[in-house]
């Protein structure tokens, strides 16, 4: 599972970098120190936070490694409404907002990564 967590953060950062490229074309880019942390929370059948809003947060990577499917969204997130997240799928959310989970069914462990840092 780490090295699907780090393949998932390699590919955020290297899109990240890219949008910043193309955001800043024709200017020069300053170095910029980009860190992450990574975590799991267990949505269950009632919306459980995933994150709070964080102002830093510059990418966020949520994964579902198990095979109850899961949905993602803000705090009012139900099973109607929200991004659906099959087993073994993730999903990349370009958010500060608080993001939330619920399952439809058993309770089902997902793993997040999220990036910050200073430009």
């Amino acid at each position: 599972m780490t090295k699907i967590i780090l393949r998932y953060a390699a590919i955020l950062v290297f899109t990240i970098a890219v949008s910043l490229w193309y955001a800043y074309h024709g200017s020069q880019v300053s170095a910029q120190v980009v860190t992450f942390n990574t975590g799991q929370v267990s949505c269950a059948g009632t919306v459980t936070v995933l994150l709070t809003q964080s102002q830093q947060r510059t990418g966020l990577l949520i994964t579902n490694p198990g095979t109850v499917a899961v949905y993602i969204g803000n705090t009012t997130v139900a099973t109607t409404t929200g991004a659906y997240l099959s087993g073994g799928a993730s999903i990349s959310i370009p958010t500060k907002d608080a993001v939330s989970c619920i399952s439809s069914g058993a309770s089902q462990t997902v793993t997040y990564l999220q990036t910050y840092g200073t430009f």
